[in-house]
């Protein structure tokens, strides 16, 4: 199989699909592999690092013509929509449910391409590709938060020294990237509140799993308050939240809306108003990339340095912070589409795709159809079977080959 790795046209976007040693492992089995020239600069993988591995250097318009699967980190940006064909499988990181509207999704469905979201490839109820990248948005979230805390807020934080006192910071949600703050702060000695869909021992059997540790507690008692969400009164929850602001000089949301919290129970779970109970100075930011939904005043920025005051509040929200540090994500990012790069170069494209294979339920698109549930019900458009997509798909490409 011929695999393209094309560069990202995203704003600040520096991480390159492939590194030079994924390259090496995919040229020394067999597949061509072609790089557009200055795709892992940024990242500190010169053009040359790559042909030393057996790449070839093609210009975007070469690689779409000549390469079936097409590998990138984010999802195309619109002035990209038209380079995509049916007998393209493009693979990366594609987030159809967060902020892309409906008529720019149908749009780019109805180019014909295949599409694998990185975010849905799971095995054995894992998420091998966006764990990396989520524990990675969490560290580096958690340190830029303490960061603008210092700069913005008039307080020096974190609190190592017990003589200047201590920061207090309130984190939403413990999934792979709240862990990662959770780690960060705790060892930084912030004062924290938690606030989790599980309960106390959940978090603490996860965080353990997470770290390799054994029967610590990640939130003891008398340094950490908790606070379990209460989906089923939603008001209650907040009351405890809001009550708790003014004395966090940091916040930081990790958590997504589920199913069981619909807008119309909780529209929002910080609103506008209760920013009022922070002091000015104070941060907030969203780790999640979706606008506006659990945090009210919170948009997502494809810059990574940008800062949004909103009655006299901080805001922070880049939506791809991975790329403050190219080389680790990179490193991340390749090392783990790497075996599904595999799969589909060697089982072959029938087989790396059939039911039950991780790649099939990550199927969000073929043959202008629109296959992910999850998204579809987001934007209120018809969703279809995978497999009725994939053969249409199958033969749409066969076509065109």
């Amino acid at each position: 199989m011929r695999i393209g790795v094309l560069r990202e046209r995203k704003p600040d976007e520096t991480r390159v699909a492939l590194t030079p040693r994924e390259v090496g492992v995919l040229a020394g089995r067999g597949h061509a592999v072609d790089v557009e020239p200055g795709a892992g600069e940024a990242a500190g993988y010169p053009d040359a690092a790559f042909v030393r591995e057996g790449a070839t250097l093609s210009p975007k318009a070469q690689i779409l013509a000549a390469c079936r699967l097409l590998l990138k980190v984010k999802a195309p940006l619109p002035e990209e929509y038209e380079d995509y064909a049916p007998h393209h499988i493009l693979m990366t990181f594609l987030h159809f449910d967060e902020n892309i509207d409906p008529a720019s999704l149908e749009r780019l469905v109805a180019r014909g391409f295949l599409g694998i979201a990185c975010e849905a490839v799971r095995v054995s109820g894992r998420a091998p590709i966006l764990e990396p990248m989520s524990r990675l948005t969490g560290h580096l979230f958690a340190q830029r938060a303490i960061e603008l805390c210092t700069r913005h807020s008039g307080r020096l934080a974190p609190g190592l020294d017990p003589a200047l006192g201590q920061v207090g910071a309130l984190l939403i949600g413990t999934g792979e990237i709240g862990l990662s703050v959770l780690q960060v702060w705790r060892a930084l000695r912030l004062r924290l509140m938690v606030i989790a869909n599980r309960d106390r021992d959940a978090v603490n059997a996860e965080a353990n799993r997470r770290f390799g540790t054994r029967d610590r507690d990640y939130l003891p008692a008398d340094e950490v308050t908790f606070l379990q969400m209460d989906v089923t009164d939603p008001a209650r929850t907040q009351a405890a939240l809001a009550a708790a602001l003014p004395s966090v000089a940091i916040v930081l949301n990790a958590a997504v809306r589920r199913p069981s919290l619909p807008r119309d129970r909780l529209a929002h779970l910080i609103s506008r108003p209760m920013l009022a109970a922070l002091a000015p100075g104070s941060i907030m930011c969203d780790a999640t990339a979706c606008d506006r939904d659990l945090i009210e005043t919170c948009v997502s920025s494809p810059d990574l340095a940008a800062v949004e005051t909103i009655d006299g509040i901080i805001h922070y929200s880049p939506d791809h912070i991975p790329a403050l540090v190219p080389g680790t994500a990179s490193d991340l990012y390749a090392a783990a589409l790497l075996p599904f790069v595999l799969a589909l170069a060697e089982e072959g494209v029938a087989s790396a795709l059939r039911p039950g294979t991780p790649l099939h339920g990550a199927i969000a698109c073929g043959a202008g159809r629109l296959t992910d549930a999850r998204s579809a019900a987001r934007k209120n458009l018809p969703a279809f079977p995978i497999d009725a997509a994939l053969a249409a798909w199958s033969a749409d490409a066969e076509t065109v080959a």
